[in-house]
């Protein structure tokens, strides 16, 4: 089976976050012996590389087409479906070919949702694309373009069909698998006051923010010379954000991203991750934490309570006082700190191991769940 891989960017050895998911599903169905897959990138680059293995071209709409006309594939699988992908997918010559569509969030949810990205300087620009996109996604749904999609949770679906207003009629829910041998469950115990966020500090969807405010207040409880807070990310609201909080001894700023292996380390020294949220279809560096134990103080809105139930799994929370006083509450309770964490990662386990999540998606891909 012959299988094209079109995204909107994907990882390179500088530069490796860029739809790092992506390549994580790449490399597992490479793992099929009867599966060929190749990638494409809608950038207009022109340019190929391979990495980790995987043969990767960059091109305009005019290299896509060539590209899926000399390749023959028997499935596309779309990450990010854009309106120029649709120009080139509704052509006759493709448009029986079958396709797979993950959509994720920006790609299908109207610019009304993103108000509190409003004071950006390229937000106007933001809205007329997104016009624009939202028109073709609905075009996208008005033929039998043979495909199917998949969205990582109800929330994403049902917002999805509010502002393209078309229902979706074949589709699956599958989350964004998480590895869980990486993300390994350990014990908590010692770590209660000990304080973790990872997050993009480039966008007010990730209410850092937020997160620094409660931090602020916490920092008025007496005790607070007991808990160890460590920060860690990179953006144009990094220095605006951490300000207030960067003047104590306790607060430990990382203003970089991580590797895979950076993350796990400091799971393994915390025991709470703090990770609000303005709008999330999953939540993958929650899920992730939640995999290894520990206690996320996350969010009460969009996509979150799908995978965080309050007060057996995790602590959702409404705004920064709210966040103050679940960690405040949770970090001096040892007995409901430790249950909270062994079932974070039960949650992840039953609901998005990364195996048992592979094994869906390469149905899907292999037809056998076609229909």
């Amino acid at each position: 089976m012959r299988i094209l891989v079109l995204t909107q960017q994907y990882p390179k050895e500088n530069d490796i976050y860029k739809n790092g998911f992506v390549h994580t599903r790449v490399k597992k169905y490479l793992e099929e012996t009867k599966i060929y897959c190749e990638v494409f990138v809608l950038n207009n680059r022109n340019n190929n590389y391979v990495y980790d293995n995987v043969n990767v071209q960059e091109g305009s709409v005019d290299n896509l087409v060539l590209m899926l006309r000399n390749g023959k594939y028997d499935k596309i699988i779309i990450h990010f479906l854009t309106w120029r992908m649709i120009s080139v997918l509704l052509k006759e010559e493709f448009i029986n070919i079958p396709k797979l569509i993950w959509v994720h969030g920006f790609e299908a949810l109207s610019w009304r949702r993103r108000i509190f990205n409003i004071f950006n300087s390229n937000f106007l620009k933001y809205m007329l694309v997104n016009k624009i996109q939202l028109r073709y996604f609905k075009k996208f749904l008005g033929p039998n373009t043979n495909s199917k999609f998949i969205f990582v949770s109800e929330w994403m679906k049902n917002i999805a069909e509010k502002d393209i207003k078309a229902k979706f009629t074949n589709f699956e829910i599958i989350p964004n698998g998480i590895d869980t041998e990486k993300f390994k469950y350990s014990s908590k115990d010692s770590l209660k006051k000990n304080i973790l966020l990872i997050r993009p500090f480039n966008s007010r969807k990730y209410a850092t923010d937020i997160a620094c405010k409660a931090i602020e207040l916490l920092s008025k409880e007496k005790n607070f010379s007991e808990y160890s807070i460590t920060i860690v990310g990179e953006g144009k609201y990094y220095e605006k954000d951490t300000k207030i909080i960067s003047q104590y001894d306790n607060v430990h700023l990382i203003n970089r991203f991580l590797t895979p292996d950076e993350v796990k380390q400091l799971h393994s020294e915390n025991g709470i991750f703090l990770c609000p949220t303005r709008q999330d279809a999953q939540g993958v560096s929650m899920c992730e934490a939640m995999s290894s134990g520990l206690v996320v103080v996350a969010s009460n809105n969009t996509a979150i309570p799908e995978f965080v139930d309050d007060d057996i799994n995790g602590l959702l929370c409404l705004n920064a006082t709210d966040i103050c006083s679940k960690i405040i509450k949770i970090s001096n309770n040892k007995e409901k700190f430790n249950e909270i964490s062994k079932n974070a990662r039960n949650k992840i386990l039953d609901k998005c191991d990364l195996n048992r999540i592979i094994l869906q998606e390469l149905n899907l891909v292999k037809g056998e769940n076609d229909g």
